[in-house]
């Protein structure tokens, strides 16, 4: 799990923030093989779509909507090292916004957990996941 809980963990953590129990090892493949984030998330009732590379204000907007974003970020290149993660790339989500900033739940980093400009959050950022009910 250690290599690839964070988007298992992330999703666990908007699930519940919608009222859905579930955990990461509820979440886990059991074969070992990777999830896909929006699969998951609908097959529980919610919608998710992935976008490339969404401008700050579109993911400020989602997040004042009351909904919730998974970002993915790093895993750019070979040898790549960002603010949220190492070449393998990372998620975790942002669960609200004030003003332009996001409020990062960052599943593999107690140290990068709480408020951020959009704009560092999204630094790293490869893609967006948009969920809402």
């Amino acid at each position: 799990m250690k290599s690839s809980g964070c988007s298992v963990t992330s999703v666990a953590v908007i699930l519940s923030g919608y009222g859905i129990d579930k955990n990461p090892e509820d979440i886990r493949p059991k074969d070992g093989s990777m999830i896909s984030i929006t699969e998951v998330l609908q097959q529980n009732g919610l919608n998710a779509t992935r976008v490339n590379r969404p401008s700050a204000e579109t993911v400020l907007s989602h997040l004042n909507n009351g909904d919730a974003v998974i970002i993915y970020a790093g895993g750019l290149k070979r040898g790549y090292s960002g603010q949220w993660s190492s070449t393998t790339g990372h998620y975790f989500p942002v669960l609200e916004a004030n003003g332009t900033q996001g409020y990062v739940s960052n599943v593999g980093s107690s140290t990068k957990t709480g408020w951020y400009e959009m704009s560092t959050i999204l630094k790293d950022n490869i893609q967006v996941i948009f969920v809402s009910q």
